[in-house]
């Protein structure tokens, strides 16, 4: 068991190293440190005037929001190990997978900044004492051990239960609704809030009635741990892999995302559901949307100023996306290669797909424009639309060729892979060039030409850049892909050699 678990953390350190280099790491690791240690320093200080039933309330909330992230985006901040991909390694029995997986989880960055941040106030509050580390540590991953049971049990329940027999779908659906009854009556009952982990930890950090609240927090994770253990099991080692079971298809009925027999493409509807999965820009998506149309709906601006700087801010979102379309793939895009289509029209469909979700945060920004008391006028909405188009079609044409010469990995669960490939820097680098020679040449026009000419010429801007997209740019890429084939797959191979 021992030897699995450094195989598993060789592998993840040596991911480590190909994405940001010993000294990049080395770095992070300092600064991150750093930073973490001066919050907790201040944490510190407000323990000191805070209430023992003030610190069991935040921790509470703060246990609530962290299983909540962790059903919606399926990140806990734990290492997650997927069990059925370690059935290949020569292990006797499911209980030692399941204690490499449970002990790895807690192998975390994170984890490791937030251990900081409870050990530093408890030091201030109490003084040194190595007895009152090891409680708190002990407090911290009891606590955290909870997080990761409840989530992994909840979103088996709901993503892979179709992989169960009956018994333990009737199992997995009971330990949830037993679950998800005790958060909730913790919840709205005034005075039951110490039922949630957070109590014991809180009472932890002031140091009250330890042994008692170490050994209910115990007991609660050996409970959870032990139906986690049986729901897993049954889970591994049914033959299904990842979240996507066997009956999973009812809802869609195997079309997903499809309107048409036809249409959308395969290739549209693959491209699409590969960012919705990816959970960068997946969230960075959801952000732009959100955020945007709540700022300017609530903030009511006067004129077009604002509008045209959200449209050129929301994306640079994705703009490390759009210069480098064939990172996200890594090495799989030899998959390209070999489809019954040309190879450009892969990239067409990421670039497509692409567009759709910035275009769709172009129109949450300007959506609030339509409930605004003045109103913008018919050339001021043209003015708008024209810019925020032409400026993607420009994101496009450029991507497609920073893409295409200039492609680099990116490792999917880091948050900042990718983010300086050229594409990534030149593209929105353009689009804010763009923007600049935009905004005056349409401000000098708008002042010498009448209301019908300026119209026209707002047409007529993205019209070349429509052509150079559609006609000119699709035999370019298709030659380009061909002739560096062996360059493109040598660079993007860097993560699983």
């Amino acid at each position: 068991m021992i030897w699995l678990a450094r195989l598993l953390i060789r592998e993840k350190w040596r991911r480590l190293l190909a994405q940001y280099g010993l000294g990049g790491c080395a770095l992070l690791g300092v600064t991150l440190t750093a930073l973490v240690s001066t919050g907790a320093v201040a944490a510190g200080h407000l323990l000191q005037k805070a209430s023992q039933v003030q610190v069991s309330g935040v921790l509470s909330r703060l246990w609530l929001a962290w299983v909540l992230m962790g059903l919606f985006f399926g990140k806990d901040l734990t290492w997650q190990v997927r069990l059925e991909r370690l059935k290949a390694f020569p292990v006797s029995g499911f209980v030692k997978l399941y204690l490499v997986g449970f002990s790895l989880s807690f192998v975390s960055f994170p984890l490791f900044f937030g251990l900081i941040l409870v050990e530093i106030p408890r030091l201030m509050t109490r003084g040194p004492s190595l007895a009152a580390l090891i409680q708190i540590f002990l407090a911290y991953v009891l606590f955290v051990a909870t997080v990761r049971s409840a989530v992994s049990l909840t979103r088996t329940v709901f993503f892979r239960s179709s992989a169960l027999s009956p018994a333990l779908k009737l199992f997995s659906l009971a330990i949830f609704l037993m679950l998800a009854g005790w958060v909730v009556l913790a919840v709205i009952r005034p005075g039951l809030d110490v039922l949630l982990p957070g109590d014991p930890l809180g009472r932890a950090l002031v140091g009250v009635d330890l042994f008692f609240l170490l050994s209910f927090l115990f007991g609660l994770v050996l409970l959870l741990s032990i139906a986690d253990f049986v729901i897993q099991r049954g889970v591994t080692y049914s033959g299904v892999i990842g979240p996507p079971a066997r009956g999973s298809h009812i809802i869609s009925s195997g079309a997903l995302l499809r309107i048409h027999p036809s249409w959308p493409s395969p290739l549209w509807r693959i491209s699409l559901l590969g960012w919705l999965r990816n959970r960068n820009p997946l969230l960075t998506w959801l952000w732009g949307v959100i955020y945007s149309f709540c700022w300017i709906y609530f903030s009511k601006p006067e004129g077009t100023l604002e509008f045209f700087l959200f449209c050129w801010v929301v994306q640079i979102f994705h703009g490390y996306l759009r210069g480098n379309l064939l990172g996200v793939d890594q090495a799989g895009v030899w998959l390209y290669y070999m489809q019954p289509v040309p190879v450009e029209k892969s990239v067409r469909a990421k670039n497509e797909t692409l567009t759709l979700l910035q275009g769709s945060m172009v129109a949450a920004v300007l959506l609030p424009g339509l409930f605004l008391p003045a109103g913008l006028g018919i050339t001021d909405w043209l003015y708008l639309v024209c810019y925020a188009y032409s400026s993607i079609l420009l994101g496009e044409v450029l991507g497609s060729c920073f893409s295409v010469r200039h492609p680099e990995p990116i490792e999917r669960l880091s948050q900042f892979s990718g983010g300086t490939s050229p594409g990534a820097l030149l593209v929105p680098a353009a689009q804010i060039v763009f923007a600049i020679l935009f905004s005056l040449m349409a401000g000098l026009t708008r002042r010498y030409l009448s209301p019908a000419a300026f119209c026209l010429e707002l047409i007529a801007i993205p019209a070349p850049l429509w052509l150079l997209r559609s006609i000119l740019l699709p035999g370019w890429i298709q030659k380009a892909m061909v002739q560096e084939r062996t360059a493109i797959l040598a660079k993007l191979s860097v993560f699983s050699s």
